[in-house]
């Protein structure tokens, strides 16, 4: 056998190995959430580890957010008939947040969505299924945790981020 054949079918199977992760993977879609109710969610109370509103609290470490019930329309008229895979993703870019484990993400599902935490810039599984209608509703009930002591803003910044949904159609 050739010393030369050998050392390119052994770069071509390294090569391979390197690049099959990535190839099987399904590509990932953002979803468009515009047509969601409430577009713009906000924190429906913000308090202190201690249960006390946080801007009356003295030396607070934590930032307990509490959105509620927060539902989203998301359009998937695309995908109608093809199974797929639900992404609820956390955004790992937030500005003022200090580290990706400052920010924990919790909810609880309905209509079949899984319930969950992540912190920033993770992604989780939130249902798998058939795509029968046009627009998916979902619902969740939605709070966080933010750790101050790694949360950096200006003083005309506010704390803020916006989650949403990826899909993968399944094969």
């Amino acid at each position: 056998m050739n010393i030369r054949f050998l050392t390119r079918f052994i770069a071509g199977l390294v090569l391979g190995l390197i690049l099959l992760p990535t190839l099987s993977h399904a590509q990932a879609i953002r979803l468009d959430d515009s047509a969601s109710p409430r577009y713009q969610v906000e924190s429906l109370q913000v308090l202190s580890e201690k249960g006390e509103p946080l801007d009356q609290s003295i030396n607070p470490q934590l930032a307990l957010l509490e959105f509620g019930l927060v539902e989203y329309k998301l359009a998937t008229a695309e995908f109608v008939g093809q199974r797929v895979q639900l992404y609820y993703v956390v955004p790992s870019a937030i500005k003022g947040l200090l580290s990706p484990n400052a920010l924990s993400v919790k909810w609880h599902g309905n209509n079949g969505l899984t319930d969950g935490t992540a912190y920033a810039g993770e992604r989780r599984l939130v249902w798998t299924g058939t795509i029968q209608e046009p627009w998916f509703n979902a619902s969740i009930y939605l709070s966080a945790q933010v750790h101050l002591s790694q949360l950096r803003l200006r003083s005309n910044e506010v704390f803020g981020f916006e989650s949403y949904f990826e899909l993968e159609v399944l094969p």
